[in-house]
């Protein structure tokens, strides 16, 4: 406590403007994780936002990344929604962190489907 008034004081406020930065990026990954799962739509509703007359596809692969592995992420949505066209190939990408240092990673843990 004797050295706060001489320089002490400095670590300090860095530690606390850190503390400051990580509690609002918890919060905020919390609440943008949870408007996605709201804003997600299920594959049969998605489907029925298609035309009758068939899906216009453009050439190429579009990656979304994706916080659930439920339902149409809100990008394709949005996408499909203002232009009217989708990819010819679609990735759902979905990022699972474990807290553990090592995980064994096989074929049986691949989830690749061609719908």
């Amino acid at each position: 406590m004797l050295k706060i008034p001489d320089g002490g004081w400095v670590p300090i406020v860095v530690a606390a403007g850190m503390v400051a930065i990580m509690a609002t990026w918890l919060r905020g990954s919390k609440i943008l994780s949870r408007q996605h799962r709201l804003r997600s739509m299920s594959f049969a509703a998605f489907k029925r936002l298609w035309p009758t007359t068939g899906l216009i596809r453009s050439k190429g692969t579009g990656v979304f990344l994706t916080t659930s592995r439920i339902g149409i992420p809100p990008a394709l949505t949005t996408l499909y929604r203002s232009l009217h066209v989708l990819p010819e190939k679609v990735i759902l990408l979905s990022i699972q962190v474990e807290d553990v240092p090592f995980i064994s990673f096989g074929a049986e843990h691949s989830s690749v489907s061609d719908a």
